[in-house]
């Protein structure tokens, strides 16, 4: 039995389970993104919805864990930036760093575990049980895969990064730090544990190519799944395996058995899963998204369907296929009209570089589509999930070929007299802004947020995180064309769409700077500059949503 409805304004992020499976929560958001927090118990196959209003005086929680008896802990984060944590609007604790991830724990007296990491090396464990505690340092902690080795929660493994990459085990109570396995001398990376059993599933690499590894047993069936393999978690017995599979926007949810080397397939509607995975003992419990709905706990059984959460959708949405310069371009279509038919069309860009679009609830796309307005949301060259080619198309000519990919679709969806716009945030707003100034006859309208004028100009005013994937991605490196330097105040002028261009004053990812150095190099733009806002911001100066304020501007009637 799936949840109850929810209203398509509300949009949830950050889900999180109990130790014992029967509790989930996540922050939610109404229409005017005020915050509340959504709690599921899980008995059965059954869930039941509460909402909780955030504690007051405790500031926005940026993430949340429930607790085995239902209680909430809160994390809010600070400049710093400091995480404070609260339990019920009791003050535990704060701690210094960059970026964490919170775990529960199986043991009565811990609330939750918590890996930091700040800068590239530094890395901890900590706990919380009255208070927070440091349990241990970790240098070269990783934040991602890993968990619970016993039932009890008294060992965690994690991964660490090395002369290679190898996982540690790490006792919560006294802090003891040992390897998971004889010392290697090619990358192991810890995926997903079983508590129950202590069985492991490791991503381990042979002359650079990695292979999952079951203890101590790959298993042929297992790597030999088709599409781009993310493990999610193992039932109770340690013997089915979930995983989610990728092959561009398309997911699959697969249950392999271990035991037999069998796979099945659990049927999904076009969506995508937003958060944890459990399994149950009839079931999966997920959170999965669909164009017209937010984020929702739901229930399917195994080898079982998902079924739609209600009836026709509001925001109907598509996967199309478009010609490109260099191959197929995939795209996802929001709205009723078709892009063949549609008078008013909006090309979207995701940032990144490295990501991609998912066909998952979006407040701005959804607003549109209400609107009568069709949005293609294209995964151009440079796009993850297409394989590695196409990713690293982008690399060393940053608005080269993803630009030509969006010129070349934009020439495909234009219709004679009818209004094409274009959006973007970060990279996507960089790349929306060349596209307008490079064929200014294309488009009618062009909103973007946080874009940056190049990536040489980015460069030299950001952070450390940000140099380091410029210098990865060798986004330093200048085209040479007949368009020149993609540098937004040489080519920016060149615009003769209407602009909105929107940057938060304390964005710490694309400064503000950038920004400000664009607007004065234009004619004319509606600049709105958000004073305390970060990299995407939610309200504008008159707190008005975005995705309110982004649809009247781009299409005023």
């Amino acid at each position: 039995m799936s949840a109850p409805s929810v209203a398509p304004s509300v949009e949830r992020i950050n889900f999180a389970f109990s130790w014992d499976g029967r509790h989930a929560a996540s922050l939610a958001a109404d229409e005017r993104l005020e915050l509340m927090i959504h709690m599921w118990t899980c008995e059965d196959g059954f869930t039941e919805l509460r909402e909780l209003p955030v504690p007051p005086g405790e500031g926005t929680p940026t993430s949340l864990l429930p607790l085995d008896d239902g209680r909430i802990l809160l994390c809010r984060t600070a400049p710093g930036p400091v995480h404070h944590f609260s339990l019920m609007g009791e003050d535990l604790g704060s701690i210094r760093c960059d970026k964490l991830r919170i775990r529960p724990s199986g043991d009565p007296a811990v609330l939750a575990v918590i890996a930091t990491r700040t800068g590239e090396s530094q890395g901890a464990v900590w706990r919380i049980t009255d208070r927070v505690e440091h349990v241990c340092d970790l240098p070269g902690l990783q934040l991602v895969g890993g968990g619970p080795l016993d039932h009890e929660g008294r060992r965690y493994g994690l991964n660490r990064q090395g002369a290679v990459k190898s996982p540690v085990a790490v006792t919560v109570a006294d802090g003891t730090v040992t390897p998971l396995f004889d010392e290697r001398t090619e990358d192991e990376v810890l995926q997903v544990t079983c508590r129950r059993t202590g069985r492991v599933l490791v991503a381990t690499a042979e002359e650079g190519t990695f292979h999952l590894r079951v203890d101590d047993h790959v298993p042929p069936a297992l790597n030999a799944i088709d599409g781009a393999v993310y493990p999610l978690c193992f039932d109770d017995s340690g013997e089915r395996l979930l995983l989610q599979v990728s092959k561009g926007v398309d997911q699959r949810i697969v249950v392999h058995d271990l035991r037999t080397g069998t796979t099945k397939q659990v049927a999904l509607p076009l969506g995508g899963l937003c958060g944890p995975v459990a399994f149950t003992g009839t079931g999966l419990v997920l959170a999965y998204s669909t164009p017209d709905r937010p984020g929702e706990l739901r229930t399917v059984p195994l080898g079982g369907t998902l079924p739609p959460a209600g009836p026709e959708p509001e925001v109907p949405a598509v996967l199309e296929q478009f010609p490109g310069p260099a191959g197929p371009i995939e795209a996802i279509v929001y709205g009723r009209h078709g892009w063949r038919t549609a008078d008013r069309v909006l090309i979207a860009l995701h940032g990144g570089p490295e990501h991609h679009w998912s066909p998952r609830f979006d407040p701005l796309f959804a607003r549109l589509a209400r609107d009568g307005v069709t949005v293609v949301a294209p995964n151009q060259r440079g796009s993850t999930r297409y394989g590695a080619a196409h990713q690293s198309a982008i690399h060393g000519a940053w608005g080269g070929p993803d630009l030509a990919d969006i010129h070349h679709l934009a020439r495909i969806v234009k219709r004679p007299g009818g209004e094409l716009a274009l959006y973007g945030v970060s990279y996507g707003a960089y790349l929306a802004l060349l596209a307008a100034a490079v064929h200014p006859d294309l488009w009618s309208a062009c909103a973007v947020v946080a874009p940056f004028l190049s990536g040489p100009k980015l460069y030299a005013e950001a952070g450390d995180g940000v140099r380091r994937l410029l210098e990865r991605l060798d986004g330093l490196t200048e085209i040479d064309d007949e368009i020149g330097p993609r540098d937004l105040t040489v080519l920016g002028p060149r615009i003769t769409a209407r602009l909105m261009v929107i940057h938060g004053t304390d964005d710490p990812v694309v400064p503000v700077s950038q920004s400000r150095a664009l607007v004065g190099a234009l004619r004319e733009v509606d600049f709105r500059e958000i004073p305390g806002a970060g990299h995407n911001p939610l309200f504008d100066v008159d707190g008005t949503p975005l995705p309110d304020l982004i649809p009247r501007f781009l299409f005023p009637r």
